[in-house]
């Protein structure tokens, strides 16, 4: 059998790369390889899936990495002697995020800085998105492909919770609570909405808090507009409490400054709520046609975007069966196809 690492800065469940991980891990084993999984930093849930990093041997097995921040594990992936995959999940730019926090600002750097050197030293690079390809392209990587994120967009059952007939208008945003995320700008698109049209429309954002400062910014504005009774933030959720926020929703919004992916939008469609988006970084490439893309995230833009689909049954109907359709190609099937034949044609089939 091929001894295969792979490995990455932090191993997390209900975190879109860290179940991207965890499935390829699961491909690996299928096909026959002799498959390892390390992390820096492992949640205490999978402690027994992963290793720490330190453990990793010196060998000249073919490692792959996932790299979305700078870090140990990055020096661990320049550190080997060949056989190397990236798995390049974007990083986000630092003008978004510094002003927050100073240490994520220091890792951003580094990781940019650790992206630019692996260009000569890997065999394949696999993108999550075409819009992250573009920019290993730039720096000169050589044999890049784009695969999606691997994940099953059924994973979230269906709940079967309902809401009355002629409800306010019910937002949805899933992500973590973040400044790329602008869940700030949702709250001012909020605020626009009940003023024109639905007075008692509510936003629900469920996501971890990533900044303690982002997030109490975020509680003193919605405290300043008067929304405190119609934004609701769920932390902590399992994935039968999501699936029911999903089949809840009206609507689902993302007026993101940066994604890399985007995993909530393909679950969204996959539950059948109309999508309208703000149109950066991936969030077109992984929405298509599916769905609403704004070409500004104008607050009064947006809220006339989405009184529009709402009072629009047709067209919400439309946006429903199209975005059922665009969730389908991200099926783990097709996913795991095209990992496998990328895998094939670099580390060969399994010995």
């Amino acid at each position: 059998m091929t001894v295969v690492h792979q490995f990455l800065p932090t191993l997390s469940p209900r975190d879109a790369v860290g179940n991207s991980t965890l499935e390829l891990h699961r491909l690996l084993l299928d096909m026959g390889h002799d498959a390892h999984l390390y992390a820096a930093n492992i949640h205490h849930e999978l402690m027994s899936v992963a290793r720490p990093l330190t453990e990793i041997p010196d060998d000249d097995a073919w490692c792959i990495y996932h790299h979305s921040i700078g870090g140990v594990a990055g020096d661990m992936y320049e550190s080997r002697a060949a056989n190397r995959i990236l798995v390049y999940h974007n990083i986000t730019p630092i003008e978004l995020l510094e002003r927050w926090s100073a240490d994520v600002g220091a890792e951003i750097t580094l990781g940019r800085d650790q992206l630019k050197r692996y260009a000569a030293l890997t065999d394949l690079t696999v993108c999550d998105s075409d819009f992250n390809r573009h920019e290993v392209d730039l720096l000169d990587y050589r044999n890049t492909t784009t695969i999606p994120v691997l994940f099953e967009p059924g994973r979230l059952r269906h709940a079967s919770a309902t809401r009355p007939r002629g409800s306010p208008t019910r937002l949805l945003f899933v992500g973590r609570l973040a400044p790329n995320k602008a869940q700030h700008e949702l709250v001012a698109v909020l605020a626009i909405l009940r003023e024109r049209y639905d007075a008692d429309a509510e936003l629900h954002l469920v996501g971890s808090a990533t900044f303690g400062s982002y997030s109490s910014a975020i509680s003193d504005y919605i405290e300043h507009l008067g929304l405190a009774d119609a934004v609701h933030i769920h932390e902590g959720l399992s994935d039968e409490e999501l699936a029911s926020h999903y089949a809840l929703a009206d609507l689902f919004v993302c007026v993101s400054d940066h994604e890399g992916f985007c995993v909530p939008l393909i679950e969204a469609m996959h539950h059948g709520l109309p999508v309208v988006a703000f149109d950066s970084t991936a969030v077109g490439g992984t929405l298509g046609d599916a769905g609403l893309l704004l070409p500004t995230k104008a607050a009064d833009v947006v809220a006339d975007a989405i009184a529009r689909v709402a009072s629009d049954h047709d067209l919400a109907a439309r946006m429903r069966d199209a975005g059922r359709t665009r969730s389908d190609h991200f099926s783990l099937t097709n996913t795991r196809a095209a990992w496998s034949g990328a895998i094939e044609n670099t580390i060969g089939p399994a010995r």
